[in-house]
């Protein structure tokens, strides 16, 4: 009974070090898209959304991903039957001026590692991310000083009054 038992935890063991292993995900080959907000007038928020395809070297095609922007960490999404990842960010205006924002992802290793070091109040910036991406957020266009319809009906009026006063002087 004891030897059996003593098979039953070896074999679980092993099996709980093959899953890690299949699990995790290095040296991963990375292409990605990246879209941000270029336009402020319509609207409200910031966007950065990363689109991803990522190809692991060790075989594990869809490894569980976590993206961090300035200490935010989230969940990347995973579409159901590829390598293609995607994640959003998204914030005030004023919160993401012009710049390049470097976005890091991080395996389940890392975001453990990453999720320790915030819950002891240490820097995050120290953890070592599975890959980084750039975003080039050129700011957001809120529009000219003043609009077209504001010159349009200045120029108009103006040509109105010198209509109307040259018509009074021709009927004077």
């Amino acid at each position: 009974h004891t030897e059996s038992r003593m098979k039953v935890v070896f074999i679980a063991f092993i099996s709980f070090f093959l899953c890690k292993a299949a699990l995790t995900c290095s040296s991963p080959e990375v292409k990605s898209n990246v879209y941000t907000t270029g336009e402020g007038v319509l609207s409200s928020s910031t966007l950065f959304i990363v689109d991803l395809f990522v190809k692991c070297r060790d075989g594990n095609q869809r490894p569980t991903l976590y993206a961090e922007l300035n200490g935010n960490v989230y969940p990347v999404a995973k579409a159901t039957e590829s390598n293609q990842f995607q994640v959003t960010f998204s914030g005030r205006h004023r919160d993401f001026p012009r710049n390049v924002y470097n976005i890091r992802f991080f395996n389940e290793d890392g975001y453990a590692k990453l999720r320790k070091q915030q819950r002891a109040g240490e820097n995050i910036a120290d953890t070592e991310a599975l890959f980084t991406v750039p975003v080039d957020h050129k700011g957001v266009y809120h529009g000219p000083w003043v609009h077209s319809e504001t010159i349009a009906m200045l120029v108009s009026s103006i040509i109105c009054f010198f209509a109307v006063s040259a018509r009074s002087k021709i009927m004077a």
